[in-house]
């Protein structure tokens, strides 16, 4: 049985994101979630009443339940959309590490909602492309997203071009075979037709830095 959260107040939905009950906790992160959609204002006042880092400690938190890390992640993709402030304050909460993790999780739609606000941050081309190689295993499991279904590939494919900016990354997707991985989406039909010319002149952009490292090895 799941507990209908109602809050009357700014304040109260805060309040509720310390509730002892986790019931009540997803309830107040999808009211908020739920409640700037669209609300510059709403976002600016749950900003200076700190809920991103809130968010944040809410889904580093082992015990979390995958339902409450997909709202808390999915929160935290909607206040990452508008100002590069906002962007900021999400990376500044030292969300983009977590997200990453959650990329490795067995419930698809955590990944689902970890890919998508990754991308939304990695696409402003303000979050250091570092974070996305501190751990071995990410560039791999984004690889291994490119042949998913086409949110997960456009996501995964954003966050890879917007993370290729060195020889070391360049060399590091290389290793990881990113240009076969890459090639079959310049042919893709993508449901967006917004995304689909951007998109693939990133992808030329990457694969070519990524063949002439390539060739460059075998010299």
């Amino acid at each position: 049985v799941r507990t209908i959260v109602v809050m009357e107040t700014e304040q109260n939905a805060v309040d509720a994101l310390f509730h002892s009950d986790p019931e009540v906790v997803v309830g107040a992160v999808r009211a908020i979630k739920n409640s700037i959609i669209g609300s510059k204002s709403r976002k600016c006042t749950y900003m200076t009443m700190g809920v991103i880092p809130r968010l944040v400690h809410l889904v580093s938190q082992n015990e979390a339940s995958a339902r409450l890390i997909k709202e808390a992640v999915i929160a935290l993709g909607s206040f990452a959309h508008g100002t590069d402030e906002n962007i900021r304050a999400v990376i500044d909460s030292h969300a983009i590490p977590l997200l990453l993790r959650g990329l490795f999780f067995s419930e698809m739609a955590v990944v689902e909602a970890c890919v998508k606000t990754t991308k939304i941050i990695y696409q402003s081309g303000i979050a250091p492309c570092e974070l996305v190689y501190e751990d071995p295993g990410v560039v791999p499991q984004l690889v291994q997203l490119l042949s998913e279904s086409s949110v997960f590939a456009e996501c995964a494919a954003i966050i890879l071009t917007q993370s290729c900016m060195t020889s070391y990354h360049q060399i590091t997707l290389c290793a990881q075979d990113v240009v076969p991985a890459l090639a079959p989406l310049l042919v893709k039909p993508w449901p967006r037709a917004r995304t689909l010319g951007s998109l693939q002149e990133s992808l030329w952009s990457v694969i070519l830095d990524v063949m002439r490292i390539s060739v460059s090895w075998r010299l």
